[in-house]
């Protein structure tokens, strides 16, 4: 599990967040953890990016936002390789006090695929069993 602390200042608007570049191993992203701690009343807001893309909350309009809650979220996205550009974008609605934000990425790798067991799949597949 790689872990990231995102400390976001009061008063970031969301069109100029903090940005955090994540560092992750080429593999599959299986799982996110997005720790709101207690204080941050639904004020921090937080989204994750692939290269240019939004893939956490899948809605695009959408935020991690909440008061000490962790989201722990299973998930299926391909990091082709190493230290592509993965971010943290994040803003605080709070004028009055800044937030730290935790999150976790797991990273796993996909099975490796071999012609011995396509073709033992496939047998089972027509078999049944």
């Amino acid at each position: 599990m790689h872990t990231y602390q995102v400390d976001v200042p009061a008063a970031t608007p969301e069109d100029d967040p903090v940005v955090q570049r994540v560092k992750l191993s080429a593999g599959i992203l299986s799982r996110l953890l997005v720790f709101f701690p207690p204080g941050c009343a639904d004020l921090a807001h937080a989204v994750v990016f692939y290269q240019d893309h939004q893939i956490e909350p899948w809605n695009r309009d959408g935020s991690f936002h909440w008061d000490d809650y962790v989201f722990d979220i299973e998930c299926y996205h391909e990091i082709i390789a190493p230290d592509t550009d993965v971010t943290i974008r994040a803003w605080n609605l709070d004028t009055s006090y800044s937030h730290g934000l935790t999150f976790g990425f797991q990273v796993t790798q996909p099975p490796e695929v071999t012609t011995e067991g396509l073709l033992q799949r496939m047998l089972q597949a027509f078999v049944g069993g």
